[in-house]
């Protein structure tokens, strides 16, 4: 079956009152063949409009199920413990089970990961002192972990380096695994801190602890923290 298309032919229409020329068609097509274009329209149409439907329909078949599930309150969200804390002080920490965590310098719940604490410790010999010229030393991290809250140490810019570079590694290590993370490596603001630091002091030179101008040089103070996780 042959489709042709219609013919138009132009009729002048002569301006009135002043108005400008117009034209307008009219069609010279067959009455025939504009009935066969009719009913080739809607067929075209109403194909378009069945496999549209019809795409749909197993589109929502697919997703329903997922609908479904997801919509049922936490029934596929794992429950996560409540966290633990350690309280204010380390007499209460020391009853709520909570042990003294040298890369971070602070208490932590027994159940927080301790991930490169024994790296840090073994990577220097780090210091700590009451003053910051250095000359009061703090003998260990027994007498450390005992500061009253509040109370400053001193320690150096490369201990501090140090421990800003290995909490990046220990939340990185945590995460990955899905362990609790303690509340100092998922503070952003520490996070933001210890990037800083790290870029504005990639140039300055090693020294000895208390030398100037040097990673020695005791620039860092800070006081015993108490954390959860």
């Amino acid at each position: 079956m042959a489709l042709s298309s219609s013919s138009y032919q132009y009729t002048e229409i002569l301006p009135e009152n002043g108005g400008l020329e117009k034209f307008k068609a009219v069609s010279t097509s067959h009455p025939g063949t504009q009935s066969l274009q009719r009913k080739f329209y809607i067929i075209v149409i109403s194909t378009i409009v069945i496999i549209f439907t019809a795409i749909v329909s197993f589109a929502l078949g697919q997703l329903t199920p997922y609908m479904l599930s997801s919509s049922e309150p936490n029934s596929q969200t794992p429950s996560h413990p409540p966290r633990k804390h350690c309280g204010n002080s380390s007499a209460e920490a020391l009853s709520l089970n909570c042990t003294f965590d040298p890369l971070t310098v602070t208490w932590l719940p027994a159940d927080c990961p301790r991930d490169m604490t024994a790296e840090f410790m073994a990577y220097d010999s780090w210091t700590y002192t009451y003053d910051e010229a250095g000359k009061d030393f703090v003998p260990d991290y027994e007498e450390l972990s005992h500061l009253p809250r509040g109370e400053l140490y001193w320690a150096t810019l490369k201990e501090h380096m140090v421990h800003c570079a290995f909490i990046f590694i220990r939340k990185e290590r945590v995460s990955r695994r899905g362990g609790r993370i303690d509340g100092l490596a998922s503070n952003t603001k520490h996070g933001e801190h210890y990037a800083r630091l790290l870029m504005d002091n990639m140039g300055v030179p090693d020294g000895k602890p208390g030398e100037v101008g040097t990673l020695g040089e005791r620039t860092v103070a800070g006081d015993v923290g108490f954390l959860s996780c």
